[in-house]
């Protein structure tokens, strides 16, 4: 091999390392941010995270047992806000995101959190029930 070709080849995985890198801290700054923003008495917690290949695409669902009161802080936290069905349009809740027997929330959006940035393709909600909050992170 040529020292242009060795070169090359050093650039092109030097490149692809930190393209790599990047993508893993954009998934982490996600994943780890939903389970930090919970509040400090959160108990039960299960997280579910699939990626979707080379790209920045994920699904994250998190379900965790908290006071009914502190969800609004912790929705606030993660950037969210009310649902609102005239400004938001028609949502129903991901009851069928995570394909795991403990995801088990309706699918009423009553109130639930929302995040939309479809033209970003990457949405987030969030909602209160039965004494825990359900929480999906979707970006495509």
């Amino acid at each position: 091999m040529t020292r242009k070709r060795i070169l090359i080849a050093f650039s092109f995985g030097g490149i692809a390392s930190l393209c790599l890198m990047m993508w893993g801290g954009y998934v982490l700054l996600f994943h780890t941010g939903i389970r930090r923003a919970l509040p400090w008495n959160a108990t039960e917690i299960v997280e579910y995270y699939e990626g979707y290949g080379i790209l920045p695409d994920f699904l994250l669902c998190l379900k965790a047992r908290i006071n009914e009161g502190d969800f609004p802080a912790y929705a606030q936290r993660l950037g969210l806000t009310l649902y609102d069905k005239e400004v938001d349009g028609a949502w129903e809740f991901g009851t069928n995101a995570c394909d795991k027997p403990w995801w088990d929330p309706s699918p009423s959006m009553a109130g639930a959190y929302l995040k939309d940035r479809t033209a970003e393709e990457f949405y987030m909600m969030a909602k209160h029930e039965n004494g825990f909050v359900y929480v999906i992170v979707d970006r495509w």
